[in-house]
């Protein structure tokens, strides 16, 4: 039986994988192609590039910390998500 705060770690860990996938997938396909004036696809498709990446390593990052049960790790991985999710 797993406690509730590694099942909530879990749930994080998929979230910030769906993101990474939702970017990857559903956004940056579309910005690439885009063509009304004033348009900048190479510089958002980088940006959008860079932050699934970074979502995708700080979900391996907090995989890797709880296994090795850093906890103060964690504490710093989860307010870093916090920032590059909301930036």
């Amino acid at each position: 039986m797993r406690s509730w705060s590694q099942r909530l770690l879990g749930v994080g860990v998929v979230l910030m994988l769906a993101v990474a996938g939702i970017i990857a997938l559903g956004v940056i396909p579309p910005v690439q192609v885009a063509s009304y004036p004033g348009a900048t696809p190479d510089r958002a498709v980088r940006a959008f590039s860079v932050v699934a990446i970074l979502n995708g390593v700080m979900a391996a990052a907090v995989v890797v910390a709880f296994r090795a049960r850093w906890r103060p790790l964690l504490y710093l991985l989860g307010v870093l998500t916090l920032i590059l999710d909301y930036c």
